[in-house]
């Protein structure tokens, strides 16, 4: 009959055994485990940073939209006929819904380049 191991109390954790493992299939598998891991961070990592870049582009394209919006927001500006010329810088114009205007001549046009319709 084998001997029991209660009876003579010696348990297993205190045999030393001389085939016992050291751990290395532990080990090995934790190495793969972090190694996996890790690629895994830096996959999420350029992840991020692709997502940011676009992010910003959207952001640019965004603040584009609104300056451009809000360059349609303003007061837009009269296209009226030239009626005849008063000064050497203002000329009367007639806007067809709005009535006629004395409006001065921008520097950069000559005088003489304004003419009656």
């Amino acid at each position: 009959m084998p001997p029991n191991p209660k009876v003579s109390g010696i348990s297993d954790m205190e045999i030393d055994r001389p085939n016992a493992p050291t751990g290395e299939g532990l080990r090995s598998y934790y190495i793969t485990k972090i190694e996996e891991l890790m690629l895994t961070v830096s996959d999420k990592r350029m992840n991020v940073r692709r997502l940011q870049a676009q992010r910003n582009q959207l952001n640019a394209k965004v603040r584009m939209l609104r300056e451009e919006l809000q360059h349609l927001q303003e007061q837009c500006s009269y296209v009226g006929e030239v009626v005849k010329p008063m000064d050497k810088k203002k000329v009367l114009v007639k806007v067809h819904p709005e009535g006629k205007f004395v409006v001065d001549i921008d520097k950069n046009i000559d005088i003489n380049d304004v003419t009656p319709n």
